[in-house]
């Protein structure tokens, strides 16, 4: 075993094992102990891919509406772009916060680190399983990739993870559904939660008066197409749409706390817990509406504003999707939500 037991992130992140000594001459107990620490140990991850449309799995509009399409299902996730660098190369370690991060080397680097690391996985799956009462055969997907002529592997959980896919091809699917090949697979895997992230540019870029822009070749109208999607029940049976918003930040405690009498709070505290979804050194928790976040107020830019400029001020609302429905949803009953934040949740970016 050489000195590094796991391949690192060039900002030094969480598994690096590098040490001065040589790590296979430390004791036994010791290094098992490094190992250890270094392998996930949470339900709900979260994980960052890029994504693109294979060849020959191209979308194909057959109707009015951009909803009829044929042959959606197959996007293929690949290594994401560095987070402050939208501009960079794809890598799948460079300022990547996705939680396969984290143990990712320890399947390849001796048999003594696969040993611990899938007796680990092992615990978890069954732990998983039990509390969720999920019959699936085994909650983690194994998935491969090539770094460096270097063989990678890690896992992932399709029911309880978080999988935000970034748009940064030059072709936009036209919008998201829960079905992706992931890296090293060659089947389609359903997944439960899929997220897409905001950016503020999308109500910067508004012009007063313009149409809903639900046709756009960006991450913005894909989007929209999926909010649609959800709308007319094209996702499955429980799975979630979200998006991570960089711009807010929890609240110790919400507004309505303060605001509303006794028996209001009582209520807020029946509130189910928000869900938490790990990363690498950071985490992704539920927000619930602006009550529950701090923003820069002399901004205005925070996804709930862009959901409420969508809704109110761009019209993309019930009345607006019953009159661009295609000819597969004509003879739907109405649409019953009242609010676009029905459709999609929002998480914001906790460091840990």
């Amino acid at each position: 075993m050489s000195n590094d037991t796991s391949i690192s992130t060039k900002d030094g992140a969480e598994g690096h094992l590098d040490t001065s000594f040589p790590f296979i001459r430390l004791p036994p107990e010791l290094r098992i102990k490094i190992q250890e620490a270094t392998i996930r140990d949470f339900q709900r991850g979260a994980h960052f891919f890029a994504a693109s449309i294979g060849p020959g799995r191209n979308c194909r509009i057959i109707g009015p509406s951009v909803l009829d399409i044929e042959d959606v299902h197959g996007l293929d996730l690949t290594a994401p772009k560095f987070q402050a660098g939208p501009s960079s190369a794809e890598d799948w370690f460079e300022g990547n916060p996705s939680a396969y991060v984290r143990d990712v080397g320890l399947w390849t680097t001796c048999w003594e680190s696969r040993d611990i690391i899938t007796k680990r996985y092992k615990r978890l799956d069954k732990h998983m399983s039990l509390t969720s009462g999920s019959r699936r055969t085994s909650q983690f997907v194994s998935c491969q990739f090539t770094r460096d002529t270097e063989e990678c592997q890690f896992k992932v959980s399709p029911a309880q993870d978080l999988f935000c896919i970034q748009l940064h091809q030059a072709r936009s699917p036209r919008y998201l559904i829960p079905f992706y090949r992931l890296p090293g697979n060659l089947g389609v895997t359903e997944l439960t939660n899929t997220a897409i992230e905001y950016d503020s540019n999308w109500l910067n870029s508004w012009e007063p008066g313009g149409a809903v822009p639900y046709l756009e070749n960006t991450p913005r109208g894909c989007f929209i197409r999926t909010l649609w999607a959800v709308a007319e029940g094209k996702m499955l049976r429980g799975c979630q749409f979200w998006i991570i918003d960089r711009n807010i930040q929890r609240r110790g405690k919400p507004w309505a706390t303060f605001m509303h009498s006794e028996d209001d709070t009582a209520d807020e505290q029946e509130k189910p817990k928000p869900l938490v979804f790990q990363g690498l050194n950071k985490r992704y928790v539920e927000v619930r509406g602006l009550e529950e976040c701090n923003w820069d107020a002399s901004r205005q830019n925070t996804v709930f504003h862009f959901l409420h400029w969508l809704q109110v001020k761009a019209g993309f609302n019930v009345d607006w999707m019953m009159r661009h429905r295609g000819r597969f949803e004509r003879n739907k009953p109405r649409l019953q939500y009242r609010d676009l934040e029905e459709l999609v949740k929002v998480l914001c970016e906790e460091e840990l």
